[in-house]
This record gives structure tokens, C-alpha cells and sequence, in this order.
């Protein structure tokens, strides 16, 4: 049986090799290789980062791959082509996986039932809790991500939230969490949460303007200008932080932070978590 996989974040290509990250290999390693005699995945490629280390893991251990290079500036012929590239997925699959929220999953539901091809959705996020969900755009996005829950075979919702909110549409959706890979070694309880001479708040994800970093730095001077000069913010994560710390050069709050490039999981990301009063995750 040959499954395919609409990924809604890219994939890696360098030196003639395909890397994806640590999250996307583990469920599809652990959660769908085992159980498809083939795969078959379509996504965007990118040729550089300029911070590539959470590109790890090459996918040489999936028996079938096609990842689809979709470096089109203009729009319209991306458009185009993006629904070629999920149509010939559509036609070669038994099944399709598809993440969402995005435009591309949305896409190949489409297709799908078009073609009556069975899929299955793994909703990380929703359309509306994005930064830039405004207008017609954003309803038009919301409307035919709920058409494609309600036809899907089953819908895993990621958190009780969006559960609730599936379950509306779709009786057959299923709560489910990413694969957090910690033993009870990794497990501790602090007696002294937010009691100490110094209370640290944490951010561990990318530091991508969509993910409204600047807003936690915004929020430790309001903090200070209140009086609480003893909260401290940490931030781990790729991308470009130039701009981040000008934000907080000009709030007079730098040497309060502490930035951090991307650790993976393990136990020195697993030391940052113990340390903190409080914290805020974005994959």
C-alpha cells in the first residue's frame, strides 16, 4: 500500500542529499513507515539557510520518496504547479497523510476527493490562530480547511482545543501530541518556581517575525517598567536575531536576554526547561 505524505514545512537538499527535521523523521519513521510498504512525500525544497542545523536527519531510510522542487517565484505558476505536483501524488497514492494547516494540504483534500482517494488530516495548527488570519483570505482558508476535515477518514487534532473544534465537524478526530522523546531521568519538579533571585521565561522555537518574538521582548520591558527587574527572558532557536536585538537594545533591556542558536533535543535543551519559571514552545 503506498501512502503519501503532504508535508506543510520543507525539506533540506544538500550534497545530493534530502534532510528534514527531527519531528517530521521521528512520526514518519515511527508513526507511517512501519506500517506502508512505500512513501511517498511532497513538500517544498529548499537549497540554503542560513542556519540549517535543525535539518538533521537525512530520510535515505524511506523506501520511496518524491520531494517535489518548488522554488517558483511567481505566484501564479506556483499555483499551477503546486496543484500538478499534489495531483500526481493524488494519482500515485493509496492513501494520502496530510499536515495542515496549509495551502497545499488544503490543495491535495481537494484533489482527493475529487479523485475519491481516502485521506487522513494531522491538524498541528489552525488557519485562524495564524498572524496574518484577515479578511476573505482567512475565511476562505478556515471554510475549505473545515470542508476537508469533515471528508476525511479521521482527523488527529493536535491539543484539546482544536479537538473540540474538529470533533464539531468531523465525529471520527482524535487527540494526539507530538512524540516527546524524555525519560523520567529528564523529569524533575522545582520547589522554587518563581521564587528565586532571578525568574526565567523561556522561548524554544524559530525566531521568524510570524512568530511574534518581539512581542516576549515588548513584554519583559512592560515587566521591568513595572518594577519586576529580576525576570530575565532566554530565547533558543534559529533564524536571524539582529533585528530581535535591536528591539532590545532600544528598550534598554538587552542584558537581560540571553539568545541561544537551535539545541536539539537532548539533555542540554532538557537543562534549559529545568531552568525556567515559565515557557513558551513554537515549532
Amino acid at each position: 500500500m503506498k501512502l503519501g505524505v503532504v508535508l506543510h514545512h520543507s525539506i533540506l537538499y544538500r550534497d545530493k542529499k534530502y534532510f528534514m527535521k527531527e519531528i517530521w523523521y521521528d512520526y514518519i519513521n515511527l508513526a507511517l513507515k512501519p506500517f506502508f510498504q512505500n512513501l511517498i512525500i511532497a513538500a517544498p525544497v529548499t537549497f540554503y539557510r542560513d542556519n540549517d542545523r535543525n535539518y538533521y536527519f537525512q530520510t535515505a531510510e524511506i523506501s520511496s520518496n518524491e520531494y517535489e522542487i518548488m522554488n517558483i517565484k511567481n505566484n501564479k505558476i506556483k499555483f499551477f504547479h503546486t496543484i500538478f505536483v499534489h495531483w500526481k501524488l493524488v494519482r500515485k497514492s493509496d492513501l494520502l497523510w496530510i499536515f495542515m494547516p496549509c495551502w497545499r494540504g488544503v490543495i491535495s483534500a481537494l484533489l482527493c476527493m475529487l479523485k475519491k482517494t481516502p485521506f487522513v488530516i494531522y491538524l498541528g495548527g489552525d488557519f485562524s490562530s495564524s498572524t496574518n488570519a484577515k479578511g476573505l483570505s482567512a475565511a476562505l482558508k478556515n471554510l475549505l480547511q473545515n470542508f476537508a476535515i469533515k471528508h476525511s477518514v479521521f482527523t488527529l487534532a493536535a491539543g484539546k482545543k482544536l479537538t473540540s473544534m474538529c470533533r464539531k465537524i468531523q465525529p471520527a478526530t482524535y487527540e494526539t501530541y507530538p512524540v516527546i522523546k524524555l525519560s523520567l531521568d529528564h523529569i524533575s519538579k522545582r520547589a522554587d518556581t518563581c521564587h528565586g533571585e532571578k525568574i526565567y521565561c523561556l522561548y524554544v522555537g524559530s525566531m521568524g517575525t510570524h512568530k511574534c518574538v518581539n512581542v516576549l521582548i515588548e513584554g519583559l520591558a512592560i515587566l521591568h517598567q513595572k518594577g519586576y527587574h529580576n525576570v530575565r527572558l532566554i530565547l533558543i532557536g534559529p533564524g536571524e536575531k539582529i533585528y530581535l536585538k535591536q528591539i532590545a537594545n532600544k528598550l534598554g533591556i538587552d542584558k537581560y536576554i540571553t539568545f541561544y542558536d537551535y539545541i536539539p533535543n537532548g539533555p542540554k535543551l532538557y537543562e534549559k526547561y529545568k531552568q525556567a519559571e515559565t515557557c513558551r514552545v513554537y515549532c
